[in-house]
């Protein structure tokens, strides 16, 4: 187990399951500012072992405070200590399989241990729904459970997990964990009322990150558009969605699906008689990261993350010739958005660039040791007021050919 596991609390039945910590009064004064590019700063995961994060204000925290070996924040020392459990309990944990375990919620999880140092603000939940090209029926979109797909390895979670949590670019922010109000919409087209998510500082297009399981990818090989499918994790996906909600005044935020999958894509090939879309070049050095929106015959950058990195120096990477289902990646996209001539909100996450994290192996979803559960095994949602754990499945749904799908709006 990890340094975040190594002193245990009494854990509580799932039914109680703890909230996330709202901010109190010194934390919002001590968060740090997103917006501007002198703060967004790489959650350094490959910093030395006496090194920390500079995300939060260090005055939360005594100077005997150790710091956590699995984010690089400093981390408040427990009151429990493991003197405390009997130590073939903990033996019993690291080698018992359970196919259908009991799950609790552990305030000592590793989830907990990272938002006791960087609390989210609890935004009001919205539905997360999806709606795919030729099926006006939205439905709830499906995420990966990590027990199910990574209960098998846990070091695989925790390296996925890292950047979920941890991670910070230059200019390029977690979804997850952004405060909505360095944010904002900018109109692009008053037909449809198409706008578009840019930093509320300087209204630069504003450059977020995602991570999930890969279901579809032709980003290498693309012929009418460049895509990458995936299921965002449940636990965070919510607050994304509130989040994005809130950004672009939208009540009801319908995505891009392609089997009840989101959808990050470049535009689509023109249809006959359409223009090709004016694309400006921006770089993508690690402080830009390319073009808002990519065209459909433009490559998109591919990176190789199996190894630890700081998402800063991205671009430094080795290439990865390809995705394949079942792979752990993290997206980075722009956020726009558009209502439909039935009033119908419609978010679109444009793709930028895309770094594998892990490879899929069938090893790992095998039955997960009981201390998986006691770290990794709670879904409830966090950083949203409804806590209700997302749903795991939907109907049968058809796909729609890739060819047939239209150019969308110009954003």
């Amino acid at each position: 187990m990890t340094a975040l596991t190594a002193s245990k609390k009494q854990s509580k039945p799932k039914h109680e399951a703890i909230s996330p910590p709202l901010m109190d009064k010194d934390l919002k004064h001590s968060k740090i500012d997103t917006s501007s590019a002198s703060s967004a700063v790489s959650s350094d995961i490959t910093l030395s072992e006496g090194e920390k994060l500079d995300t939060e204000s260090q005055s939360n925290h005594l100077a005997s405070n150790e710091s956590n070996q699995l984010t690089g924040h400093v981390v408040e020392q427990s009151t429990g200590s493991t003197a405390f459990e009997p130590q073939n309990v903990a033996d019993e944990n690291k080698t018992r399989r359970s196919p259908t375990p009991s799950f609790y919620s552990n305030s000592d999880s590793f989830f907990y241990s990272f938002l006791k140092i960087k609390p989210v603000m609890v935004l009001p939940r919205v539905k997360e729904l999806g709606i795919a090209y030729g099926d006006p029926t939205p439905y709830p979109i499906t995420p990966f459970i990590l027990a199910d797909h990574l209960g098998g390895n846990e070091k695989k979670a925790e390296h996925v997990l890292k950047y979920a949590l941890a991670a910070e670019g230059t200019n390029l922010y977690n979804l997850f964990s952004i405060q909505t109000r360095n944010f904002r919409y900018h109109i692009v087209n008053q037909k449809n009322d198409s706008r578009k998510i840019v930093r509320s500082l300087d209204n630069a297009d504003a450059s977020f990150y995602l991570i999930g399981r890969v279901t579809h990818c032709n980003l290498e090989s693309g012929e009418y558009n460049k895509e990458i499918d995936i299921q965002p994790l449940g636990r965070l996906w919510p607050r994304c969605v509130a989040a994005i909600s809130q950004i672009l005044k939208f009540r009801n935020p319908h995505f891009n699906v392609y089997k009840d999958r989101l959808i990050f894509s470049s535009y689509c090939k023109p249809q006959e008689g359409q223009k090709e879309p004016s694309i400006k070049p921006v770089a993508m050095d690690g402080i830009t990261h390319g073009p808002p929106i990519r065209g459909w015959n433009h490559e998109v950058p591919m990176f190789s993350g199996i190894q630890k990195f700081a998402l800063t120096h991205y671009p430094t990477l080795p290439e990865a010739p390809e995705f394949h289902p079942g792979d752990y990646a993290l997206v980075v996209f722009t956020v726009g958005g558009y209502r439909t001539q039935d009033n119908m909100e419609r978010v679109l996450l444009n793709v930028q660039l895309a770094i594998v994290l892990e490879n899929h192996a069938d090893s790992d979803a095998q039955a997960p040791y009981d201390s998986f559960y006691e770290d990794f095994g709670d879904e409830t949602p966090i950083g949203v007021d409804d806590t209700t754990m997302m749903g795991g499945g939907v109907p049968e749904v058809v796909g729609v050919p890739v060819s047939e799908l239209p150019a969308g709006t110009v954003m």
